[in-house]
């Protein structure tokens, strides 16, 4: 059987000398051994998904999967591939999702942030198919999937305000925001 617990591990285990762990490295303490997956590696978010197989600890995050998962459970029919994504926020949750949306074929992502360092370190990190850009910058006359990873809109929070005007009719906006969960 597979033992699965959500947890959050000190971001100790993610950096060594300010470097990423790379998935063949194996990080360990007395009480505690893991391997990082190359996908928990690739975006360092501090939470995951801890399944105990054969003794050993393996690490992975679930948030894109989880995300796209969820996507695809309510729009069936929505094919990402070759789709343009727009994404809102640079933060943990926007790598893993951007990292996932790229397996799955998407045509290009858009990230904007009101920080465009944190959206130039993602195309740095991704690579081509992400666009960094500022949120007056903000086009979705093309955009197929427009997705919320900032924390407006969450309990305690601004709201969050977009015009959503120029999304194209059968574009899908999806918001990661979990407080509250109306």
């Amino acid at each position: 059987s597979l033992l699965s617990i959500r947890r959050t591990i000190p971001y100790f285990l993610y950096w060594q000398d300010r470097t990423a762990l790379s998935a063949a490295r194996v990080a360990s303490s007395p009480l505690l051994l893991i391997f990082f997956s190359p996908a928990a590696d690739q975006y360092l978010v501090p939470s995951f998904q801890k399944s105990l197989r054969h003794g050993k600890t393996y690490a992975t995050s679930t948030d894109g999967e989880g995300f796209l998962q969820n996507l695809l459970a309510h729009c069936p029919d929505f094919d990402t591939a070759g789709k343009a994504i727009t994404i809102l926020g640079a933060g943990g949750s926007a790598k893993a999702i951007i990292e996932r949306l790229l397996r799955a074929n998407v045509k290009s992502i858009t990230v904007a942030n009101r920080t465009l360092a944190r959206a130039l370190e993602l195309k740095a990190t991704f690579g081509p198919k992400i666009i960094p850009i500022e949120p007056q910058q903000l086009n979705l006359k093309m955009c197929d999937l427009l997705i919320n990873t900032t924390s407006q809109g969450m309990t305690g929070q601004p709201p969050l305000e977009i015009n959503l005007e120029d999304l194209p009719p059968n574009a899908i906006v999806a918001d990661i925001v979990y407080v509250p969960l109306k």
